[in-house]
Protein backbone atom coordinates (compact mmCIF):
# COMPACT_ATOMS: atom_id res chain seq x y z
CA UNK A 1 0.00 0.00 0.00
CA UNK A 2 1.49 3.31 -1.15
CA UNK A 3 -0.18 6.60 -0.38
CA UNK A 4 -0.55 8.92 -3.39
CA UNK A 5 1.35 12.17 -3.27
CA UNK A 6 -0.83 15.24 -2.60
CA UNK A 7 -0.53 16.27 -6.26
CA UNK A 8 -1.42 12.82 -7.61
CA UNK A 9 -4.35 12.66 -5.17
CA UNK A 10 -5.55 16.05 -6.39
CA UNK A 11 -5.93 14.68 -9.93
CA UNK A 12 -8.35 12.11 -8.49
CA UNK A 13 -10.19 14.51 -6.20
CA UNK A 14 -10.72 17.27 -8.76
CA UNK A 15 -12.02 14.94 -11.46
CA UNK A 16 -15.70 15.21 -12.42
CA UNK A 17 -17.87 13.37 -14.91
CA UNK A 18 -17.58 16.30 -17.28
CA UNK A 19 -13.85 16.69 -16.79
CA UNK A 20 -12.06 13.33 -16.62
CA UNK A 21 -8.38 13.97 -16.00
CA UNK A 22 -6.46 11.67 -18.30
CA UNK A 23 -3.73 12.13 -20.90
CA UNK A 24 -2.87 10.13 -24.00
CA UNK A 25 -0.53 9.63 -26.92
CA UNK A 26 -1.52 8.41 -30.39
CA UNK A 27 1.18 6.61 -32.38
CA UNK A 28 0.85 6.13 -36.13
CA UNK A 29 2.50 2.81 -37.04
CA UNK A 30 3.82 1.69 -40.43
CA UNK A 31 4.43 -2.01 -41.16
CA UNK A 32 7.74 -3.08 -42.72
CA UNK A 33 8.05 -2.36 -46.43
CA UNK A 34 6.30 -5.01 -48.49
CA UNK A 35 4.42 -6.43 -45.49
CA UNK A 36 0.65 -6.27 -45.01
CA UNK A 37 -0.08 -7.62 -41.54
CA UNK A 38 -3.68 -8.15 -40.49
CA UNK A 39 -5.24 -6.25 -37.62
CA UNK A 40 -5.34 -9.50 -35.67
CA UNK A 41 -1.58 -9.99 -36.16
CA UNK A 42 -0.74 -6.45 -35.08
CA UNK A 43 -2.99 -6.71 -32.03
CA UNK A 44 -1.33 -10.01 -31.09
CA UNK A 45 2.13 -8.44 -31.46
CA UNK A 46 1.24 -5.43 -29.30
CA UNK A 47 -0.45 -7.65 -26.71
CA UNK A 48 2.59 -9.91 -26.51
CA UNK A 49 4.94 -6.95 -26.19
CA UNK A 50 2.92 -5.42 -23.35
CA UNK A 51 2.59 -8.78 -21.59
CA UNK A 52 6.36 -9.38 -21.78
CA UNK A 53 7.24 -5.93 -20.45
CA UNK A 54 4.45 -5.25 -18.01
CA UNK A 55 6.73 -6.05 -15.07
CA UNK A 56 8.94 -3.11 -16.06
CA UNK A 57 6.12 -0.73 -15.10
CA UNK A 58 4.58 -2.09 -11.86
CA UNK A 59 2.05 0.75 -11.63
CA UNK A 60 0.21 -0.74 -14.62
CA UNK A 61 -0.99 -3.59 -12.36
CA UNK A 62 -1.98 -1.31 -9.51
CA UNK A 63 -5.27 0.43 -8.82
CA UNK A 64 -6.25 3.36 -6.64
CA UNK A 65 -8.16 2.72 -3.45
CA UNK A 66 -10.01 5.58 -1.81
CA UNK A 67 -9.52 6.21 1.91
CA UNK A 68 -12.46 5.82 4.30
CA UNK A 69 -15.07 8.44 3.33
CA UNK A 70 -12.39 10.15 1.29
CA UNK A 71 -10.93 11.68 4.45
CA UNK A 72 -7.32 10.81 3.59
CA UNK A 73 -5.29 10.70 0.39
CA UNK A 74 -6.07 7.58 -1.66
CA UNK A 75 -3.56 4.76 -1.80
CA UNK A 76 -2.15 2.72 -4.66
CA UNK A 77 -2.41 -1.07 -4.26
CA UNK A 78 -1.92 -4.20 -6.34
CA UNK A 79 -5.10 -5.11 -8.21
CA UNK A 80 -5.94 -8.74 -7.35
CA UNK A 81 -8.39 -8.84 -10.28
CA UNK A 82 -5.94 -7.46 -12.85
CA UNK A 83 -6.56 -8.82 -16.34
CA UNK A 84 -4.64 -7.55 -19.34
CA UNK A 85 -7.70 -8.06 -21.55
CA UNK A 86 -9.44 -5.25 -19.66
CA UNK A 87 -6.80 -2.79 -20.85
CA UNK A 88 -5.94 -3.90 -24.40
CA UNK A 89 -8.61 -3.56 -27.07
CA UNK A 90 -9.01 -3.32 -30.86
CA UNK A 91 -10.90 -0.76 -32.93
CA UNK A 92 -11.30 0.06 -36.60
CA UNK A 93 -11.74 3.44 -38.25
CA UNK A 94 -14.45 3.99 -40.86
CA UNK A 95 -13.29 4.59 -44.43
CA UNK A 96 -11.24 6.29 -45.67
CA UNK A 97 -9.26 6.10 -42.39
CA UNK A 98 -7.63 9.51 -42.75
CA UNK A 99 -6.65 12.11 -40.14
CA UNK A 100 -10.26 13.29 -39.70
CA UNK A 101 -11.50 9.80 -38.82
CA UNK A 102 -8.60 9.20 -36.43
CA UNK A 103 -9.12 12.54 -34.69
CA UNK A 104 -12.85 11.90 -34.24
CA UNK A 105 -12.00 8.54 -32.69
CA UNK A 106 -9.53 10.15 -30.27
CA UNK A 107 -12.16 12.69 -29.26
CA UNK A 108 -14.65 9.93 -28.46
CA UNK A 109 -12.15 7.98 -26.36
CA UNK A 110 -11.10 11.09 -24.44
CA UNK A 111 -14.78 11.72 -23.62
CA UNK A 112 -14.97 8.50 -21.60
CA UNK A 113 -14.06 8.49 -17.90
CA UNK A 114 -11.76 5.75 -16.64
CA UNK A 115 -12.82 3.12 -14.11
CA UNK A 116 -11.29 3.92 -10.72
CA UNK A 117 -11.74 0.30 -9.59
CA UNK A 118 -8.99 -0.96 -11.93
CA UNK A 119 -5.52 0.19 -13.06
CA UNK A 120 -5.96 3.55 -14.78
CA UNK A 121 -4.69 2.92 -18.29
CA UNK A 122 -5.68 1.43 -21.62
CA UNK A 123 -4.12 0.78 -25.01
CA UNK A 124 -6.19 0.57 -28.18
CA UNK A 125 -4.83 -0.91 -31.41
CA UNK A 126 -6.56 0.97 -34.23
CA UNK A 127 -6.79 -0.52 -37.72
CA UNK A 128 -8.33 0.77 -40.93
CA UNK A 129 -5.95 3.70 -41.42
CA UNK A 130 -5.23 4.66 -45.01
CA UNK A 131 -2.27 3.03 -46.81
CA UNK A 132 -2.43 -0.06 -44.59
CA UNK A 133 -1.20 1.73 -41.50
CA UNK A 134 -2.21 1.23 -37.89
CA UNK A 135 -2.33 3.39 -34.80
CA UNK A 136 -1.89 2.77 -31.10
CA UNK A 137 -3.63 4.99 -28.58
CA UNK A 138 -2.26 4.81 -25.04
CA UNK A 139 -4.33 6.55 -22.36
CA UNK A 140 -3.38 7.05 -18.70
CA UNK A 141 -4.99 8.86 -15.80
CA UNK A 142 -3.17 12.03 -14.77
CA UNK A 143 -2.94 10.66 -11.22
CA UNK A 144 -0.35 8.21 -12.60
CA UNK A 145 1.78 10.31 -14.94
CA UNK A 146 2.62 13.79 -16.11
CA UNK A 147 4.03 14.60 -19.55
CA UNK A 148 7.64 13.73 -18.76
CA UNK A 149 6.96 10.58 -16.72
CA UNK A 150 4.43 9.44 -19.34
CA UNK A 151 7.04 9.63 -22.07
CA UNK A 152 9.41 7.50 -19.98
CA UNK A 153 6.66 4.99 -19.20
CA UNK A 154 5.79 4.50 -22.86
CA UNK A 155 9.48 4.20 -23.74
CA UNK A 156 9.51 0.79 -22.03
CA UNK A 157 7.38 -0.47 -24.95
CA UNK A 158 9.49 1.10 -27.70
CA UNK A 159 12.55 -0.22 -29.52
CA UNK A 160 15.33 1.22 -31.67
CA UNK A 161 14.73 -1.21 -34.52
CA UNK A 162 12.13 -3.50 -36.05
CA UNK A 163 13.29 -6.44 -33.92
CA UNK A 164 12.07 -6.00 -30.32
CA UNK A 165 14.86 -5.99 -27.77
CA UNK A 166 15.29 -8.85 -25.32
CA UNK A 167 14.17 -8.16 -21.77
CA UNK A 168 14.65 -10.29 -18.70
CA UNK A 169 11.62 -12.55 -18.27
CA UNK A 170 9.29 -11.48 -15.49
CA UNK A 171 9.12 -13.34 -12.22
CA UNK A 172 5.72 -14.85 -11.40
CA UNK A 173 3.49 -12.04 -10.17
CA UNK A 174 1.42 -12.48 -7.06
CA UNK A 175 -0.55 -9.39 -6.03
CA UNK A 176 -0.22 -8.26 -2.47
CA UNK A 177 -3.46 -8.65 -0.52
CA UNK A 178 -5.72 -5.62 -0.40
CA UNK A 179 -5.47 -3.62 2.81
CA UNK A 180 -8.15 -4.33 5.35
CA UNK A 181 -10.67 -1.73 6.46
CA UNK A 182 -8.73 -1.51 9.72
CA UNK A 183 -5.48 -0.78 7.87
CA UNK A 184 -7.17 1.90 5.75
CA UNK A 185 -8.67 3.54 8.82
CA UNK A 186 -5.30 3.41 10.58
CA UNK A 187 -3.59 4.96 7.55
CA UNK A 188 -6.25 7.68 7.36
CA UNK A 189 -5.86 8.34 11.09
CA UNK A 190 -2.10 8.67 10.74
CA UNK A 191 -2.59 11.10 7.88
CA UNK A 192 -5.05 13.18 9.89
CA UNK A 193 -2.79 13.26 12.95
CA UNK A 194 -0.07 14.74 10.76
CA UNK A 195 -2.42 17.12 8.95
CA UNK A 196 -2.06 20.11 11.32
CA UNK A 197 1.73 19.97 11.10
CA UNK A 198 1.61 19.38 7.34
CA UNK A 199 -0.80 22.29 6.88
CA UNK A 200 1.28 24.66 9.00
CA UNK A 201 4.44 23.70 7.10
CA UNK A 202 2.66 24.12 3.75
CA UNK A 203 1.24 27.52 4.72
CA UNK A 204 4.61 28.68 6.05
CA UNK A 205 6.43 27.62 2.88
CA UNK A 206 3.76 29.15 0.65
CA UNK A 207 3.77 32.47 2.50
CA UNK A 208 7.55 32.54 2.40
CA UNK A 209 7.53 31.89 -1.33
CA UNK A 210 4.94 34.63 -1.90
CA UNK A 211 6.98 37.12 0.13
CA UNK A 212 10.11 36.29 -1.90
CA UNK A 213 8.14 36.69 -5.15
CA UNK A 214 6.74 40.08 -4.07
CA UNK A 215 10.18 41.29 -3.01
CA UNK A 216 11.62 40.17 -6.33
CA UNK A 217 8.85 41.97 -8.22
CA UNK A 218 9.65 45.19 -6.36
CA UNK A 219 13.31 44.99 -7.33
CA UNK A 220 12.60 44.64 -11.06
CA UNK A 221 13.87 47.51 -13.14
CA UNK A 222 11.30 49.84 -14.59
CA UNK A 223 10.05 48.62 -17.96
CA UNK A 224 11.07 45.02 -17.33
CA UNK A 225 8.35 42.41 -17.87
CA UNK A 226 6.57 41.42 -14.67
CA UNK A 227 4.88 38.09 -13.91
CA UNK A 228 1.23 37.73 -14.94
CA UNK A 229 -1.23 38.10 -12.05
CA UNK A 230 -3.86 35.55 -11.02
CA UNK A 231 -6.69 37.88 -12.08
CA UNK A 232 -5.34 38.88 -15.48
CA UNK A 233 -7.22 36.39 -17.69
CA UNK A 234 -10.37 37.80 -19.37
CA UNK A 235 -13.64 35.87 -19.51
CA UNK A 236 -14.13 34.42 -23.00
CA UNK A 237 -16.41 31.98 -24.80
CA UNK A 238 -13.82 29.16 -24.49
CA UNK A 239 -13.99 29.39 -20.69
CA UNK A 240 -16.80 27.96 -18.59
CA UNK A 241 -18.23 24.71 -17.26
CA UNK A 242 -16.73 21.71 -19.07
CA UNK A 243 -19.13 19.27 -20.75
CA UNK A 244 -18.30 15.54 -21.14
CA UNK A 245 -17.93 15.54 -24.95
CA UNK A 246 -14.43 16.08 -26.35
CA UNK A 247 -13.19 17.05 -29.80
CA UNK A 248 -9.62 16.51 -30.97
CA UNK A 249 -7.53 17.92 -33.78
CA UNK A 250 -3.83 18.21 -34.52
CA UNK A 251 -1.42 20.40 -36.46
CA UNK A 252 2.16 19.65 -37.42
CA UNK A 253 5.01 22.17 -37.71
CA UNK A 254 8.46 21.43 -39.18
CA UNK A 255 10.75 21.38 -36.17
CA UNK A 256 13.75 22.81 -38.05
CA UNK A 257 11.75 25.93 -38.94
CA UNK A 258 10.48 26.25 -35.35
CA UNK A 259 14.10 26.17 -34.16
CA UNK A 260 15.16 28.63 -36.85
CA UNK A 261 12.41 31.02 -35.78
CA UNK A 262 13.45 30.67 -32.15
CA UNK A 263 17.10 31.28 -33.01
CA UNK A 264 16.29 34.35 -35.10
CA UNK A 265 14.11 35.89 -32.35
CA UNK A 266 15.87 34.68 -29.21
CA UNK A 267 12.89 32.52 -28.24
CA UNK A 268 12.48 28.97 -26.98
CA UNK A 269 10.36 26.29 -28.64
CA UNK A 270 7.75 26.78 -25.90
CA UNK A 271 7.74 30.54 -26.58
CA UNK A 272 7.03 29.87 -30.25
CA UNK A 273 4.21 27.44 -29.37
CA UNK A 274 2.69 30.07 -27.05
CA UNK A 275 2.92 32.79 -29.70
CA UNK A 276 1.38 30.54 -32.35
CA UNK A 277 -1.40 29.71 -29.88
CA UNK A 278 -2.01 33.44 -29.37
CA UNK A 279 -2.25 34.01 -33.12
CA UNK A 280 -4.64 31.08 -33.55
CA UNK A 281 -6.86 32.32 -30.72
CA UNK A 282 -7.05 35.75 -32.36
CA UNK A 283 -8.31 34.06 -35.53
CA UNK A 284 -10.80 31.93 -33.59
CA UNK A 285 -12.34 34.90 -31.79
CA UNK A 286 -12.38 36.94 -35.01
CA UNK A 287 -14.30 34.11 -36.70
CA UNK A 288 -16.80 34.15 -33.82
CA UNK A 289 -17.15 37.91 -33.95
CA UNK A 290 -16.00 38.06 -30.34
CA UNK A 291 -14.01 41.05 -29.11
CA UNK A 292 -11.52 40.32 -26.31
CA UNK A 293 -10.28 43.63 -24.98
CA UNK A 294 -7.39 42.41 -22.81
CA UNK A 295 -4.55 39.96 -23.34
CA UNK A 296 -5.33 36.27 -23.09
CA UNK A 297 -3.45 34.20 -20.50
CA UNK A 298 -2.03 30.68 -20.85
CA UNK A 299 -1.60 28.24 -17.99
CA UNK A 300 1.65 26.40 -18.64
CA UNK A 301 2.57 23.25 -16.68
CA UNK A 302 6.30 23.04 -15.95
CA UNK A 303 8.17 19.88 -14.99
CA UNK A 304 10.00 20.10 -11.66
CA UNK A 305 11.37 16.57 -11.93
CA UNK A 306 15.11 16.37 -11.11
CA UNK A 307 17.33 14.61 -13.64
CA UNK A 308 17.95 11.73 -11.22
CA UNK A 309 14.17 11.03 -11.10
CA UNK A 310 13.43 11.05 -14.83
CA UNK A 311 12.35 7.41 -14.76
CA UNK A 312 9.95 7.77 -11.83
CA UNK A 313 6.19 8.04 -12.23
CA UNK A 314 3.65 10.38 -10.67
CA UNK A 315 3.37 14.12 -11.06
CA UNK A 316 6.15 16.58 -10.39
CA UNK A 317 4.92 19.79 -11.96
CA UNK A 318 4.42 23.45 -11.26
CA UNK A 319 2.28 25.91 -13.21
CA UNK A 320 3.13 29.25 -14.81
CA UNK A 321 0.82 31.98 -16.06
CA UNK A 322 2.00 33.55 -19.32
CA UNK A 323 0.55 36.65 -20.97
CA UNK A 324 -0.14 35.78 -24.62
CA UNK A 325 0.02 39.44 -25.77
CA UNK A 326 -3.01 38.74 -27.96
CA UNK A 327 -3.89 42.44 -28.31
CA UNK A 328 -0.62 43.10 -30.19
CA UNK A 329 -1.16 43.02 -33.95
CA UNK A 330 2.45 42.67 -35.10
CA UNK A 331 3.39 38.95 -34.91
CA UNK A 332 7.08 39.50 -34.06
CA UNK A 333 6.23 42.05 -31.37
CA UNK A 334 3.72 39.57 -30.00
CA UNK A 335 6.34 36.80 -29.93
CA UNK A 336 8.80 39.11 -28.15
CA UNK A 337 6.17 40.02 -25.55
CA UNK A 338 5.21 36.36 -25.04
CA UNK A 339 8.88 35.42 -24.67
CA UNK A 340 9.35 38.18 -22.10
CA UNK A 341 6.27 37.12 -20.14
CA UNK A 342 7.35 33.46 -20.22
CA UNK A 343 10.80 34.46 -19.01
CA UNK A 344 9.29 36.43 -16.12
CA UNK A 345 7.05 33.47 -15.27
CA UNK A 346 10.01 31.08 -15.26
CA UNK A 347 11.91 33.40 -12.93
CA UNK A 348 8.92 33.67 -10.63
CA UNK A 349 8.51 29.89 -10.66
CA UNK A 350 12.17 29.54 -9.70
CA UNK A 351 11.71 31.96 -6.80
CA UNK A 352 8.46 30.40 -5.60
CA UNK A 353 9.99 26.94 -5.71
CA UNK A 354 8.62 23.64 -6.91
CA UNK A 355 6.71 22.93 -3.69
CA UNK A 356 4.05 25.63 -4.01
CA UNK A 357 1.54 23.69 -6.13
CA UNK A 358 2.03 20.57 -3.99
CA UNK A 359 1.66 22.56 -0.77
CA UNK A 360 -1.60 24.08 -1.94
CA UNK A 361 -3.05 20.62 -2.59
CA UNK A 362 -2.13 19.60 0.98
CA UNK A 363 -4.49 22.19 2.47
CA UNK A 364 -7.80 20.75 1.19
CA UNK A 365 -8.83 17.19 2.21
CA UNK A 366 -9.62 14.96 -0.81
CA UNK A 367 -13.31 14.48 0.07
CA UNK A 368 -13.82 18.23 0.45
CA UNK A 369 -11.99 18.97 -2.81
CA UNK A 370 -14.14 16.44 -4.64
CA UNK A 371 -17.34 17.71 -3.03
CA UNK A 372 -16.61 21.33 -3.93
CA UNK A 373 -15.57 20.48 -7.50
CA UNK A 374 -18.63 18.33 -8.20
CA UNK A 375 -20.94 20.89 -6.62
CA UNK A 376 -19.46 23.71 -8.69
CA UNK A 377 -19.78 21.59 -11.84
CA UNK A 378 -23.38 20.56 -11.13
CA UNK A 379 -24.59 24.16 -10.71
CA UNK A 380 -22.38 25.34 -13.60
CA UNK A 381 -20.61 27.76 -11.31
CA UNK A 382 -17.63 27.90 -13.65
CA UNK A 383 -19.81 29.66 -16.23
CA UNK A 384 -19.84 32.66 -13.92
CA UNK A 385 -16.35 32.62 -12.38
CA UNK A 386 -13.42 34.42 -14.01
CA UNK A 387 -10.85 31.93 -15.31
CA UNK A 388 -7.32 31.77 -13.92
CA UNK A 389 -6.16 31.05 -17.48
CA UNK A 390 -7.83 30.98 -20.88
CA UNK A 391 -5.98 28.03 -22.40
CA UNK A 392 -3.68 25.22 -21.23
CA UNK A 393 -0.41 25.05 -23.17
CA UNK A 394 2.42 22.57 -22.63
CA UNK A 395 5.49 21.43 -24.51
CA UNK A 396 6.87 17.93 -23.97
CA UNK A 397 10.36 16.94 -25.17
CA UNK A 398 10.52 14.04 -27.58
CA UNK A 399 13.16 12.01 -29.45
CA UNK A 400 14.82 13.06 -32.71
CA UNK A 401 15.55 9.42 -33.64
CA UNK A 402 13.16 6.78 -35.02
CA UNK A 403 11.39 4.32 -32.73
CA UNK A 404 9.53 1.04 -33.29
CA UNK A 405 6.70 -0.63 -31.40
CA UNK A 406 5.93 -4.34 -31.79
CA UNK A 407 7.93 -4.46 -35.02
CA UNK A 408 6.18 -1.48 -36.64
CA UNK A 409 7.91 1.85 -37.12
CA UNK A 410 6.42 4.80 -35.29
CA UNK A 411 5.87 7.44 -37.96
CA UNK A 412 4.14 10.07 -35.87
CA UNK A 413 3.33 10.77 -32.21
CA UNK A 414 0.32 12.93 -31.40
CA UNK A 415 0.09 14.18 -27.79
CA UNK A 416 -3.26 14.59 -26.01
CA UNK A 417 -3.44 16.74 -22.87
CA UNK A 418 -6.33 17.28 -20.42
CA UNK A 419 -8.81 20.10 -19.95
CA UNK A 420 -10.38 21.01 -16.63
CA UNK A 421 -12.48 23.47 -14.61
CA UNK A 422 -13.00 26.68 -16.59
CA UNK A 423 -10.52 26.02 -19.42
CA UNK A 424 -12.06 24.41 -22.49
CA UNK A 425 -8.95 24.09 -24.69
CA UNK A 426 -5.64 22.26 -24.28
CA UNK A 427 -2.65 22.73 -26.60
CA UNK A 428 0.15 20.17 -26.17
CA UNK A 429 3.25 20.15 -28.38
CA UNK A 430 5.71 17.27 -28.71
CA UNK A 431 8.68 16.82 -30.98
CA UNK A 432 9.29 13.51 -32.78
CA UNK A 433 11.87 13.18 -35.56
CA UNK A 434 11.58 16.24 -37.81
CA UNK A 435 8.11 17.33 -36.68
CA UNK A 436 6.59 19.27 -33.84
CA UNK A 437 3.12 17.77 -33.42
CA UNK A 438 0.59 19.99 -31.67
CA UNK A 439 -2.36 18.09 -30.22
CA UNK A 440 -5.56 20.05 -29.53
CA UNK A 441 -8.19 18.73 -27.12
CA UNK A 442 -11.31 20.80 -26.46
CA UNK A 443 -14.71 20.73 -24.81
CA UNK A 444 -17.30 20.43 -27.57
CA UNK A 445 -19.69 22.82 -25.81
CA UNK A 446 -17.08 25.58 -25.56
CA UNK A 447 -15.02 24.93 -28.70
CA UNK A 448 -17.21 23.19 -31.31
CA UNK A 449 -15.23 24.99 -34.03
CA UNK A 450 -11.85 23.48 -33.12
CA UNK A 451 -10.94 23.12 -36.81
CA UNK A 452 -10.86 26.94 -37.04
CA UNK A 453 -8.31 27.08 -34.24
CA UNK A 454 -6.30 24.23 -35.78
CA UNK A 455 -6.07 26.03 -39.14
CA UNK A 456 -5.14 29.17 -37.22
CA UNK A 457 -2.11 27.37 -35.76
CA UNK A 458 -0.68 26.88 -39.25
CA UNK A 459 -1.60 30.41 -40.37
CA UNK A 460 -0.07 32.02 -37.28
CA UNK A 461 3.16 30.06 -37.75
CA UNK A 462 3.46 31.04 -41.40
CA UNK A 463 2.78 34.65 -40.42
CA UNK A 464 5.67 34.54 -37.94
CA UNK A 465 8.02 32.95 -40.49
CA UNK A 466 7.13 35.58 -43.07
CA UNK A 467 7.62 38.43 -40.61
CA UNK A 468 11.01 37.03 -39.58
CA UNK A 469 11.95 36.44 -43.26
CA UNK A 470 12.61 32.73 -42.69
Amino acid sequence: MQRLSPLDAAFVAYETEGAPLHVAAVLTLAPPEGASPSGEAVFAAVSGLVRDRLHLVPVMRQRILQGPLGTAPPVRVDDPDFALDNHLTRAALPAPGGPAELQRFVGRIMSRPMFLDRPLWEMIVIEGLEDGRFALMARFHHATIDGVSGAHLLAEFFDFGAVPREVDPPAPWTPAPLPTEHELVADAGAAWLKQPVVAIEAITRTLGSVVRAVEHSRTLERGRMRPTSLLAAPKTSINGTISPQRVYDAATLPFARVKALGHATGSTVTDVVLAVTAGALRRLFDARGEAVASDLVAMVPVSTRPDDQLGTLGNQISTMLVNLASTIDDPLERLAAVSGSAGAAREQDRILGSQVVTDLTRLVPPFLANLLTRGAHNIRLFDHLPPVGNVLVSSVPGPDFPLWCAGLQIERILPVGPIAATIGLNVTAMRYLDDLAIGLLACHRLVPDLEVFSAGILDAFEELLSAADI
